[in-house]
């Protein structure tokens, strides 16, 4: 979206030292008004929980010269997928509306096989999510797990996840995983050594489909997925294996950007110029 400002239109009639204060005014108010609404766009991620990663994804860069009296500047979302997944990946299905984006972790559960009986009755594997069915991983909420502040699954857990049900992870994936794999066992064992010899058995994920997770006793849930057993035996569903959702739009990340953008930048430019 392109949002077009004028200067001249906003503050109408100006007198000679006005007229001078202007190009240098309206960098500055520019420069903040696409700041502003860098900003209320980190706010609005922050009400929807999302998680520091995605909130600091939202940018700005600062006015340049293009021609004449030209100011161009801009508000967007970072495409930078060094740590993880491009924050401009995921976030696009809520701004624009449409099927939910695949992750790595995804990407890595329709590569992991699982065993399951097949309709002959015969033992065999399939991938744990179906690219071609339309399948996917859907976070449970269950609180059986330790979580981050916002409430979402550490990212170090991704990789102990695929490694106890049997991941197997791309080439270019492969080493990242590994690494964040031995930190979180590094982490584990650390944890163990300071609480001593324990009389509790060990956590682990482990991988279900709906006919398992039905025979077993005592459990609440007989959704097929990834659930997780913690040292005290105790069972949760952490990601139920369902169809792929689509999102409405529910990111209003050019509404709130725009309104921003003019508001700020008329407060900011008479205020440079007028006052």
């Amino acid at each position: 979206m392109t949002v077009k400002l004028d200067a001249n239109k906003i503050l109408g009639k100006v007198n000679e030292l006005e007229k001078v204060l202007i190009p240098r005014a309206s960098k500055i108010a520019l420069n903040r008004a696409v700041f502003d609404a860098m900003e209320a766009m980190r706010d609005e991620g922050r009400s929807k929980n999302y998680s520091d990663y995605s909130i600091r994804g939202f940018r700005f860069s600062k006015p340049k010269e293009e021609g004449k009296n030209r100011l161009v500047a801009s508000v967007f979302i970072n495409e930078d997928a060094n740590k993880g997944n491009a924050r401009s990946d995921y976030l696009r299905p809520q701004i624009y509306g449409g099927k939910i984006f695949k992750t790595r972790f995804q990407t890595a559960l329709a590569r992991t096989p699982v065993g399951e009986q097949d309709p002959d009755g015969m033992k065999g594997f399939r991938p744990a999510v179906s690219e071609f069915g339309g399948m996917h991983a859907i976070p449970t909420g269950t609180k059986i797990i330790r979580r981050n502040q916002r409430g979402g699954i550490s990212r170090g857990e991704y990789p102990k996840i695929l490694a106890d049900i049997g991941g197997i992870n791309s080439s270019g994936d492969k080493t990242r995983m590994r690494a964040e794999e031995r930190r979180a066992k590094r982490a584990e064992q650390r944890k163990r050594r300071r609480k001593g010899r324990s009389k509790l058995g060990t956590e682990s994920y482990f991988f279900m489909t709906d006919n398992m997770a039905a025979k077993r006793p005592g459990l609440r849930s007989n959704q097929e997925g990834i659930y997780y057993r913690n040292r005290a035996g105790k069972i949760g569903l952490v990601f139920a294996i369902r169809r792929s959702p689509t999102y409405r739009k529910t990111l209003r990340f050019f509404e709130i950007s725009s309104e921003t953008v003019k508001e700020s930048f008329r407060r900011n430019l008479l205020k440079e110029v007028k006052f």
